[in-house]
């Protein structure tokens, strides 16, 4: 199948561990940027449970958003080590390129001590800095609108407890005429309602809780849907367009081919059911999820509808996907 620049651009929207990334730059890398270090081997994960907002902020950064997948400090040419999950500085630095469009740079999260928690949150759920301007849209922050106001307030105090790392990000590059942090300001500014609540799911449902973690965990900026003009990412369960390629979808045309227990492995440990890794997958992160979220995730999506590829259309909307027709046998 082949591709136009355009869709090319779109797939490049997806999470992309920084791992990857650094082991496509060559072919057969060497096997030593593979080996964990001792800091790596002595980690251990969060507790999710924890009552403590910096235990439970330093979960939800590092395993449930896997946020080191892309602000996770970026050597070039490092030891894949450096972006483990549990150990790696959130000091930024991955280069994120969309031929002739532009080039962005993961920001370093240690460097937030001039902003205020509520200027952190509104970069974090509308995309929006301090100085007013707008974040590039590889930043799922249209799913992140989501995340309830005690996560967001755990995620801050664990921001804020980050020591300092001096990495010199380099400035957006735009190419595209017309595009600018400013424009990016203007038009999330006219989509999102920065005065609307955060919602508070009732979690002992667990299709409730598998959907809130496949917005808040990003699942759906691989997994959703992109709307055509913005190139955000919408929390629309109705899957990509490009079938099961890179952001394969989630409907039962996929993944009926994997039990339950194989969507489990795959995400403990990125194996998928014909034994190839998924690349790009954050399963480094997602390992030390929960089961009980494993299973809420898995559970909710054995509950998306029975469509066809052929079916399936991008929001008119944000996050308003459009009627989802119906699939009888014989069509």
């Amino acid at each position: 199948m082949r591709f136009s620049r355009k869709w090319s651009v779109l797939l490049v929207l997806g999470l992309v561990l920084g791992v990857y990334h650094a082991a496509a730059q060559e072919e057969g890398p060497d096997p030593a940027m593979f080996l964990p270090t001792e800091a790596e081997q002595a980690a251990v994960a969060p507790d999710p449970a924890s009552s403590d907002p910096l235990v439970r902020g330093e979960y939800l950064v590092r395993v449930q958003m896997a946020c080191v997948g892309c602000h996770g400090t970026y050597t070039e040419g490092g030891p894949l080590a450096g972006v483990n999950p549990l150990t790696s500085e959130l000091a930024g630095g991955e280069p994120f390129e969309f031929p002739d469009t532009m080039t962005l740079y993961a920001a370093n999260l240690t460097q937030l001590g001039q902003w205020t928690d509520e200027q952190i949150e509104t970069a974090i759920r509308y995309g929006l800095r301090p100085d007013g301007s707008g974040l590039g849209p590889i930043m799922p922050f249209p799913l992140y609108q989501q995340i309830t106001a005690q996560d967001m307030s755990d995620i801050i105090v664990y921001l804020r407890s980050l020591t300092p790392v001096e990495n010199d990000i380099p400035e957006a590059e735009f190419v595209a005429p017309g595009l600018s942090r400013a424009m990016f300001a203007q038009m999330y500014g006219l989509l999102f309602d920065q005065d609307a609540a955060a919602p508070a799911p009732d979690f002992s449902d667990p299709l409730a809780r598998g959907l809130y973690l496949a917005n808040v965990s990003s699942c759906m900026h691989c997994h959703g849907q992109l709307d055509m003009q913005t190139f955000l990412p919408t929390p629309a369960p109705a899957g990509l367009p490009w079938g099961d390629l890179v952001g394969a979808s989630l409907l039962p045309f996929n993944l009926n081919q994997y039990t339950d227990e194989q969507l489990d492995t795959l995400l403990h440990t990125g194996v998928e059911n014909d034994g190839d890794i998924a690349m790009g997958m954050p399963w480094p992160s997602f390992q030390h999820m929960p089961e009980t979220d494993h299973q809420a995730l898995i559970a909710w999506i054995r509950s998306l509808p029975d469509m066809r590829p052929e079916d399936r259309a991008l929001p008119e909307g944000m996050g308003v996907p459009q009627a989802t027709p119906e699939v009888t046998p014989d069509s």
